[in-house]
């Protein structure tokens, strides 16, 4: 098993493009079935195929129309993926990883690449939070009948992870921040003998797809990353006033100790 990792790790440092925007291509994940990019993967067994690919984060698959069929592949087989998208070419790698929704053991899962050193990658993936309140019963009048009614108000946020990976296999969760992109509806059950209907409202506020603020998510990320070096990172990161709450700096903290290595 440990081995597994570790090639694929060695395939991953090896392929990956040099930087990779950091921008979202996630909108909201109801409409994500529109988006289709001129794209090519990268099977595991070495097998590059071109064609119009669609990525879903929630259900982590990859959509292919290959000579007008469309297939769906997961992670387990891909190695890489990548596509155009603004001039820019958005990389994803399937990298062997322990989440909080397995705690047995790695699973492929689908990471984008925002930038890369021999030894260290920075990369992300979204998640989608699904949250239900119930509200109710209440009276309400509908014409002149006053009748009974249930409510719910359900909500999907996404949010994004950001990570350091080595050459070793180690992935650290980094920073954590929720997508300017939120969608809300309220759904309204109306009684009186039977169910008469129901009524749904929804109230979606679309802003861009960056994350405006992060939180740190491991207090002790640099420790475990940078292990003896820990001391002389955080020196660089005060004496040059670094925001490791952010990308960008997480970026710069990697491009400095790729160079003293």
């Amino acid at each position: 098993m440990k081995f597994e990792v570790n090639m694929r790790f060695l395939l991953f440092l090896a392929l990956l493009c040099t930087f990779s925007s950091v921008s979202s291509q996630n909108r909201n994940f109801n409409t994500e079935n529109l988006f289709w990019h001129d794209g090519e993967l990268l099977l595991m067994d070495g097998t590059l195929i071109k064609g119009k690919l669609n990525y879903n984060f929630v259900s982590q698959s990859l959509r292919l129309i290959d000579e007008d069929e469309i297939k769906i592949l997961t992670a387990n087989r891909i190695l890489q993926f990548k596509y155009a998208n603004n001039d820019t070419t958005i990389t994803y790698y399937s990298l062997p990883y322990i989440s909080q929704e397995y705690y047995d053991r790695p699973r492929a899962t689908f990471f984008k690449v925002i930038y890369k050193t021999d030894e260290y990658a920075v990369i992300c993936r979204n998640l989608l939070e699904y949250n239900d309140k119930a509200f109710g019963p209440f009276s309400t009048l509908r014409g002149d009948e006053d009748i009974v009614a249930l409510g719910k108000i359900s909500s999907e946020k996404i949010y994004e992870e950001v990570y350091i990976a080595d050459s070793n296999g180690k992935i650290i969760p980094v920073l954590r921040g929720k997508k300017n992109n939120t969608l809300v509806f309220k759904e309204i059950m109306i009684f009186n003998e039977d169910v008469l209907g129901a009524e749904r409202k929804f109230n979606e506020r679309k802003a861009d797809d960056d994350v405006t603020n992060y939180k740190i998510e491991s207090k002790h990320w640099k420790e475990k990353l940078f292990k003896d070096d820990e001391k002389l990172v955080k020196n660089y990161i005060k004496e040059n006033k670094i925001k490791e709450d952010t990308v960008e700096g997480l970026v710069e903290i990697v491009e400095y100790y790729s160079s003293l290595n």
